[in-house]
């Protein structure tokens, strides 16, 4: 718990100020950003380490490219509650979360630092969460200097045997995506998060000697034409290059 205070302290002094406005982003200088990136990806890792992830496997699929990834919309499936801290020690990416949660102490302040995307269904239109992403996806398209975008696609936790069919609203914008793939090998307890409290789950995490997690890091997919005007096909095609 305490490693969120000192990331919360870290945002407090260095991140930028609050704004109930989800389509404004904050441009910090880039000494300040570099430390709330780097603080987080540091204290992410440690967090994975005192939950037994003493080796986090790296796997690069030739044609990766590491430049092109942190400038994009990274796509993963989704199989744990690790998997958020995991693409925080690799990307440090910002994530789409309900309005309600910009509320709540510690966490709203710590998700307003790294940027990010807050979606409130019930003052909006319908499809707003969709407008909000593709916005951010244009500017990280445009090479502004804001965190890249980190989506799961399936829209929620499965057992990691199996990928879910994904949501099509990542893919609405045409934009190249990042595809990775996170797996979690295991003897005992299988840390996918599936029909399973998080008290009983965090317990049974915990209570391994070691646990296992791998990702692979695929080269930048760029959408044909016809991905482009539909994103239904893109996002099957993407998830095909996740699944093989």
């Amino acid at each position: 718990m305490w490693f969120s205070w000192l990331y919360y302290l870290v945002v407090l002094i260095f991140g930028p100020a609050l704004s109930n406005d989800s389509l404004e982003v904050a441009i910090l200088p880039a000494w300040r950003e570099a430390i709330i990136v780097r603080s987080g990806q540091v204290l992410a890792r440690m967090v994975l380490f005192c939950m037994g992830f003493h080796r986090v496997k790296r796997i690069i699929v030739p044609g990766y490219d590491e430049e092109k990834a942190r400038h994009s919309t990274i796509m993963s499936n989704h199989v744990s509650l690790v998997d958020i801290l995991l693409m925080m020690s690799v990307y440090m990416p910002t994530f789409v979360a309900k309005e309600a949660v910009r509320s709540i102490p510690l966490v709203g302040r710590i998700l307003t630092g790294i940027q990010g995307i807050f979606v409130d269904r019930l003052k909006t239109e319908r499809g707003n969460a969709t407008a909000l992403v593709k916005a951010r996806q244009e500017s990280l398209a445009k090479g502004e200097r804001v965190l890249p975008l980190h989506l799961f696609p399936e829209g929620t936790t499965s057992n990691g045997e199996f990928m879910l069919p994904f949501k099509t609203g990542g893919f609405v914008s045409g934009n190249p995506v990042q595809p990775v793939i996170i797996r979690y090998p295991y003897d005992n307890f299988s840390p996918a998060y599936e029909s399973v409290y998080a008290v009983p789950f965090i317990i049974s995490l915990l209570s391994q000697w070691q646990n296992h997690v791998e990702y692979e890091l695929h080269p930048l997919y760029v959408p044909s034409e016809e991905e482009k005007a539909d994103p239904a096909l893109y996002s099957r095609n993407v998830r095909y290059v996740l699944c093989r």
